[in-house]
């Protein structure tokens, strides 16, 4: 797989040239200056120095100093005082003449240009009568720099080219982690034990991301899992209502006679469950979503369920079951009106499928310390401790139901989605207690 994005290792390789050449060429950059600002230093002590002497020997009477030829550490010097001819170093003719008007009559060395293009340092000192003029050629310091600098900028650029090198180096190992981890997260498969990456064998920086990496792996491979046992359940719970619809519409077509509506009721109950089975699947899967909205009602208790009470009340007569409420009035909890009412029908109906005739089902609401509780009591004969610790899990029917085992968990979707809870227990007097809890200020009122 390719990527328009540039390497990181390339990045990081030029980051480290970059930032060689940035640092050494600013410390080359100092050194050449401080190397001509220290010449120059140098060279004005020894012009100050040498007109010091200049002007000692000319105020005692003694002869200047008359050398044969000119020195790079000396300067070469001229005398004009007033009615007598200009005197000179026997160098100072064939030196470039300086600016001179353009040079303080200071006393102090000066950085000029000569008349012929060269660097020099010139000096004028006046004296009783006339001024002392002194010039050293640096043509020769020049040179030096000159080499200096190159020298300079050559290490320069070949220490730039080495850091670029063990910049490469040096990010190519730093990213082998990196490719360590899309090399054992890359040979994960589906169906496959997932095995967690082992923090301790990367550096500190990267333990986030594989702490990270292995919740993402987890999660997916749970997922996987579940969507595989959900397929293959799936497959099971759709094969018998399609058996039984095709059996019907089979015996029909075989009658070859007038349908009586009588005759479509097995078909149409296939056709119920189906749609029912449909449904709960939809929804579980729309729910799975967490940013799925509720859409949240101020409720009163009591009134819900009283209205899930009367929706009941002809199925309870049916089975001769006695159907009551038992709630205080001015107990409020925010919640989905349609989703609370479908986890209320879906609790109540496994109540009064569960009672024996002649048995009674009491839906209660209870304020609590943290939030409120509503509970639906039956009188039937209770769950085994093993049935009724699996009994959300999707697809698990108790003995007897003729359900598709998806109403308890999708009761636990709608709580989830409320912050509360489901629960089963067993009364102490027989049959079994189912508790939506409901808890924080939010789901509690008192008028």
């Amino acid at each position: 797989m390719t990527s328009n994005a540039p390497s990181l290792i390339r990045q990081l390789q030029v980051g480290f040239a970059v930032t060689a050449l940035l640092i050494l060429g600013t410390f080359a950059a100092l050194m050449d200056r401080a190397l001509h600002r220290s010449m120059e230093r140098e060279d004005a002590q020894v012009l100050e120095a040498q007109a010091a002497y200049l002007a000692q020997a000319l105020g005692s009477g003694k002869a200047l100093p008359h050398e044969p030829g000119s020195r790079p550490e000396k300067a070469e010097w001229s005398l004009s005082l007033a009615g007598q001819p200009e005197r000179h170093s026997p160098g100072y003719p064939q030196l470039p003449q300086a600016p001179w008007p353009s040079v303080p009559l200071d006393g102090r060395a000066h950085e000029v240009d000569s008349m012929g293009g060269g660097e020099a340092s010139a000096l004028r000192k006046a004296l009783p009568g006339g001024e002392l003029r002194l010039l050293m050629d640096r043509s020769h310091e020049a040179a030096l720099v000159g080499s200096f600098r190159r020298t300079l900028w050559v290490g320069t650029l070949l220490a730039t080219a080495v850091a670029a090198l063990l910049g490469r180096l040096v990010a190519a190992r730093g990213l082998g982690p990196l490719r360590r981890i899309a090399e054992e997260t890359a040979s994960v498969r589906p169906g496959d034990p997932f095995h967690p990456l082992e923090a301790a064998q990367f550096p500190e920086e990267l333990g986030q991301l594989v702490h990270t990496l292995n919740g993402a792996l987890a999660r997916l491979q749970e997922a996987i899992h579940r969507l595989d046992e959900m397929g293959s359940e799936l497959a099971h719970e759709l094969r018998t209502p399609l058996q039984h619809l095709r059996s019907s519409l089979e015996d029909l077509v075989l009658r070859r006679e007038t349908v009586s509506p009588q005759a479509l009721g097995p078909s149409l109950e296939a056709c119920d469950r189906l749609q029912s089975l449909i449904e709960s699947i939809l929804f579980l899967a729309r729910r799975a979503d967490p940013t799925a909205s509720v859409k949240w009602q101020e409720l009163e208790a009591a009134d819900l369920l009283e209205e899930t009470r009367d929706f009941f009340e002809g199925l309870a007569e049916e089975g001769d079951i006695s159907l009551s409420v038992e709630a205080p009035p001015g107990l409020r909890l925010a919640a989905d009106p349609a989703l609370l009412t479908r986890a209320l029908h879906n609790v109540v109906s496994n109540a009064l499928a569960a009672t024996p005739r002649g048995g009674r089902v009491v839906l209660e609401a209870e304020a609590q310390d943290d939030g409120l509780a509503l509970r639906v009591l039956d009188e039937g004969p209770g769950l085994p401790p093993g049935v009724r610790a699996a009994l959300g899990d999707r697809w698990n029917r108790g003995q007897g139901s003729r359900g598709h085992g998806l109403g308890l968990p999708i009761v636990q979707s709608i709580l989830a989605l409320h912050g509360g809870t489901f629960t089963l227990a067993d009364r102490p007097g027989g049959g079994t207690a189912a508790t939506l809890a409901f808890t924080g200020h939010r789901h509690l009122k008192k008028v």
